[in-house]
């Protein structure tokens, strides 16, 4: 009963407290960050999803942005009903993906659009993050396609359309 209690003090905190974008979340049972997607457009309501893994079993789990300068900063992490196999699929289509590193380097700016950004964790403090204004680089295109693919799935799931 202890646990229990507990475990729900710690859910009631993840939903409820801010948190930078580049946090962990950690609760007992929760698993592994594997995914995480964030889009803010300049006049609509931002959002944000991360995917987890437990064993076998793949989560999808959606957040507020409620700042998204200087520092991306959330609240509340609530799970969204989605297949796993689904979930599973677009981590191991990314993680297979050789692409460029290269930031966009054409000159090139702009006022209002959309910010994305797409991490991808693995073990052992292992991760990378990427981030793309609305015209984003040409060389990360299969990256681009992918979390776009990944963005239309999590709010049709959530029903949150960005």
């Amino acid at each position: 009963m202890a646990i229990e209690q507990q475990s729900a003090k710690e859910w009631d905190a993840i939903r409820t407290s801010t948190r930078s974008a580049t946090d962990d979340v950690n609760v007992r049972g929760i698993g592994f960050r594997r995914l995480q997607v964030i889009v803010c457009p300049s006049f609509e309501d931002s959002r944000a999803w991360e995917v987890r893994q437990l064993e076998d079993e793949w989560w999808l789990y959606e957040s507020d942005v409620v700042q998204s300068r200087p520092t991306i900063q959330l609240v509340g992490y609530n799970l969204i009903s989605m297949d796993w196999e689904v979930l599973a699929s677009f981590f191991k289509r990314i993680v297979s993906l050789s692409i460029p590193v290269s930031p966009d380097l054409s000159g090139g700016g702009g006022l209002d659009g959309k910010v994305i950004q797409l991490a991808v964790f693995g073990d052992l403090y292992s991760e990378w993050r990427f981030q793309w204004w609305s015209q984003s680089p040409t060389h990360w295109k299969p990256l681009i396609d992918l979390a776009n693919e990944m963005i239309e799935s999590f709010s049709a799931a959530s029903k949150f359309n960005i």
